[in-house]
């Protein structure tokens, strides 16, 4: 999965660095949560809108409560600012059933609480506010 972003600084950092730890394109739990510390502190020291630090930690944890807030993490800017190839990006991950699974049902998680509220869900502006932020 390649992941571009404007400043091409991170994608150069952290894209070699999650390709070259997969054995057979598995990873160990011991490789998982280095990868995983390593993007969250790539995340904290590059500008919050380098897409690769928020795409690609998507591809190596397993599903489970961590991969469910990275993805909500990743789909919330996203769907308020209207991204069109949000669906590109995340195409890769329908390969993994649980993935798909956990995809779909926070999709709909989502449309169901902006029909309801106008908000996404555990949020407190409503996204014609976060729209227009």
């Amino acid at each position: 999965m390649r992941v571009r972003c404007a400043t091409k600084r991170c994608c150069l950092l952290a894209e070699p660095l999650t390709h070259s730890l997969a054995i057979g394109g598995k990873y160990t739990s011991e490789q998982v949560e280095r990868l995983d510390a390593l993007y969250e502190e790539l995340s904290a020291s590059l500008p919050r809108w380098c897409k690769a630090v928020r795409n690609l930690p998507l591809t190596f944890l397993p599903d489970g409560d961590k991969f469910a807030a990275k993805l909500e993490a990743y789909l919330k800017p996203a769907l308020t600012k209207g991204v069109p190839a949000l669906h590109s990006t995340i195409r890769p991950l329908y390969k993994d059933a649980a993935k798909s699974q956990r995809i779909g049902d926070t999709l709909n998680n989502f449309l169901t609480s902006l029909k309801a509220s106008g908000r996404f869900p555990g949020d407190s502006s409503t996204f014609r506010e976060r729209a227009s932020e």
